[in-house]
């Protein structure tokens, strides 16, 4: 059955059921007068190509800032937002391999942490892009802390959006988070997470509780959605049911026991963490993280959930256009 354009995309998994992959198949394409890029590119990677876009206006002149979607198996739609920041520095977006516009092999061999950061490197050897910012969001960010602390050439900052640093400390938000709830709502997504019931309408009527608590609590722009609804598919659902897992708070796929902590203190570049007031991870969790690493700071979103850069979008593009002016 078709998905409805502003449901969640665990929630998605569980609704779809075996109709997952169709409902993932390519629409028809569709107008799109706003949101053009200036220049589009499919990158040659492992797997596959990658769809690219860059928007940067004549007098844009800083370093380029990449942004990195999370999931794992979102798109760069909800990045639409950070175009803005093109009037001084290109601004450039892309879907990851089986995502968005990108390639899909479909294959689980190209779904692991080591090449999905590898699609980094591609990236910047397709743009000659000697000298760089990244943005990485939630499963982003995990990419972005795993290529900032190999320590490469022209890496100017990181900004971790809401990020995955650890599974571990994923949930231990989560819990956190669900004890906020409604003891019946959480009850509920407890119950049916622990015994893999994720279709069950009670559990559906729950995690849409808690989406509009901690994901995203404003509606999504008409603009923005039609740029998402004209993608040939915004949300790929078996890339995330195989790495997280079908639940919402807590894992059960190939990043269940994902630890990205011990790199942190590796990364020696300026990072900003930057996360929405009512985030599924913690401002004080986030806030501990960054003491890890030697030269970080933390900003709070107000009013914002884990979709911050939709729920407050001057605030969440402001932050990163501040932090990237004062480095390049």
């Amino acid at each position: 059955m078709p998905v409805p354009a502003d449901l969640h995309r665990r929630a998605a998994l569980g609704l779809m059921g075996s109709a997952a992959m169709a409902a993932a198949a390519p629409k028809p394409p569709a107008a799109m007068p706003l949101y053009r890029p200036n220049r589009e590119l499919h990158v040659p990677v492992r797997g596959g190509k990658l769809y690219v876009r860059v928007d940067a206006a004549p007098a844009a002149k800083r370093a380029p800032v990449l942004f990195i979607h999370g999931g794992p198996g979102s798109s760069h739609w909800y990045f639409l937002p950070a175009l803005a920041l093109a009037d001084e520095r290109p601004v450039i977006l892309y879907d990851q391999l089986d995502s968005g516009r990108s390639d899909t092999p479909n294959d689980p061999a190209n779904w692991t942490v080591e090449r999905f950061v590898s699609e980094i490197d591609a990236i910047r050897a397709a743009f000659d892009l000697d000298r760089l910012h990244i943005v990485g969001k939630s499963w982003g960010g995990t990419l972005a802390i795993e290529y900032a602390a190999r320590r490469p050439a022209g890496l100017l900052s990181v900004v971790l959006a809401a990020p995955l640093v650890s599974t571990r400390s994923w949930e231990a938000s989560t819990r956190q988070r669900l004890t906020e709830l409604p003891k019946d709502v959480a009850d509920a997504i407890r119950r049916h997470e622990r015994d893999g019931s994720v279709t069950a309408p009670d559990y559906l009527a729950a995690i849409a509780v808690w989406d509009a608590t901690f994901d995203r609590r404003r509606p999504v722009p008409p603009a923005i959605a039609a740029y998402r609804e004209a993608m040939p598919r915004a949300f790929s659902p078996r890339v995330y049911g195989t790495m997280w897992g079908a639940g919402e708070t807590a894992a059960s796929g190939s990043l269940r026991f994902y630890n990205g902590e011990p790199l942190l203190p590796r990364i020696a570049v300026p990072v900003l963490f930057l996360t929405g007031e009512y985030d599924e991870m913690l401002p004080s969790a986030i806030a501990q993280l960054a003491r890890r690493v030697p030269h970080a700071e933390t900003r709070v979103v107000p009013g914002a959930g884990h979709s911050a850069v939709l729920d407050n979008s001057e605030a969440w593009v402001g932050e990163i256009r501040r932090w990237t002016a004062r480095l390049g």
